[in-house]
């Protein structure tokens, strides 16, 4: 059906399918003109989806008519200088369209600020040795020596393991620092990140963290206890020094993608730079394990 024909046919009041409403803000609340929007209209036949596509107005506001039949909609929202959003099925975060004839969605665009070069990476918190504070280098992502390559402390990690099966084991993770001032808070993914290319603010927090951290989860039998938080990541203050008044002079800022032990982390080497917006194609760190592997901003 052509697209004049459709048109005809709306205004002869035929039904034109679903109607997909879609507002578009910057972080600040302002509208975000000629945004890109495009609704994949998924059907109960795979074959049957289809592509639409809009353009945000001068109020940040797009209509893009999507297929009558669709259970489900993929949206991606885009525009130059901005990161993308992504409204998939995978994420979680595709937009039920079953028994509406409207969807409204507010999307929110981060802008592209600076994205920096930083070193990155995947790693899985499991010390070496059990029962002992660790010393870990986000830099040289390694545990320091004689228990790896890396060579300053960042971080302490004291594992407290006791596995028996897959039913009966212990773990605690303890995350302590080296200096006073320096620390770890946490933050949860909302909506809003879980859909954005950058899931994060851009920079670290300056003030909010604290010296210590624990993470642990059991199971005896079948009942098994955790204080793991779905979505939560973290900000750490490292290599944080300080003036006989005991005010920071200096520190390292870092960003955590993921729970412990299971993380991805994002070190900024410049002192005193909060600025965590990853450039993804300038991964500082060496010898990664996945050299294929593409880190989120």
């Amino acid at each position: 059906m052509t697209k004049s024909l459709l048109m005809l046919l709306c205004l002869s009041g035929i039904s034109c399918g679903k109607s997909v409403k879609v507002t578009v803000v910057g972080e600040d609340g302002s509208a975000v003109e000629g945004a890109t929007v495009v609704v994949w209209s998924i059907g109960s036949n795979k074959s049957k989806d289809q592509k639409f596509e809009g353009r945000t107005s001068n109020k940040g506001f797009a209509t893009v008519e999507a297929r009558d039949d669709a259970r489900r909609l993929h949206i991606y929202i885009e525009k130059k200088g901005y990161y993308k959003n992504s409204y998939r099925h995978k994420d979680g975060t595709a937009i039920s369209a079953k028994n509406k004839s409207i969807i409204n969605v507010k999307a929110v665009l981060r802008k592209k600020i600076k994205p920096l070069p930083l070193f990155v990476r995947e790693y899985r918190v499991y010390p070496p040795v059990n029962r002992q504070k660790l010393g870990f280098d986000f830099e040289v992502g390694d545990f320091v020596a004689p228990h790896g390559k890396g060579k300053t402390t960042d971080v302490f990690f004291k594992v407290i393991s006791e596995h028996q099966d897959s039913f009966h084991y212990n773990y605690e993770l303890n995350i302590t620092f080296p200096h006073e001032k320096d620390g770890i808070q946490h933050f949860v993914f909302s909506r809003d990140d879980i859909v954005s290319e950058l899931k994060s603010s851009h920079l670290a927090p300056e003030t909010g963290y604290k010296i210590q951290f624990q993470r642990k989860s059991s199971s005896k039998g079948r009942k098994s206890k955790t204080n793991a938080v779905r979505f939560r990541n973290h900000w750490m203050r490292v290599r944080t020094k300080t003036d006989e008044k005991g005010n920071i002079i200096s520190a390292n800022y870092v960003k955590i993608y993921g729970d412990f032990p299971d993380i991805v982390y994002y070190f900024n080497p410049t002192p005193n730079d909060r600025n965590l917006e990853f450039d993804p194609s300038g991964n500082l760190s060496k010898n990664l394990e996945n050299k294929h592997r593409k880190f989120a901003p």
